[in-house]
């Protein structure tokens, strides 16, 4: 949802600034292309100087909730 998508860029941002310790835009840019492994609503985020988009293929993933407890499926 469009939601969860405002969630994700806030956070992200927010994660970039408290890495670069502050809010400077090229600061905030060389920040968040060193952001990797990023769990957000709208997948699993890695940003790279060539990669600003952050979510490929291997950003997405099935689970399972079973008994209370949250599984990934591998099939």
């Amino acid at each position: 949802t469009f939601g969860g998508h405002g969630w994700d860029g806030v956070m992200l941002f927010a994660e970039a600034v408290k890495k670069a310790g502050s809010a400077e835009p090229k600061a905030v840019r060389d920040s968040l292309e060193k952001i990797t492994n990023f769990v957000g609503v709208g997948g699993i985020f890695n940003f790279s100087p060539t990669d600003h988009n952050g979510l490929d293929a291997s950003a997405f993933v099935m689970i399972e909730v079973a008994g209370g407890d949250w599984k990934i499926l591998t099939k």
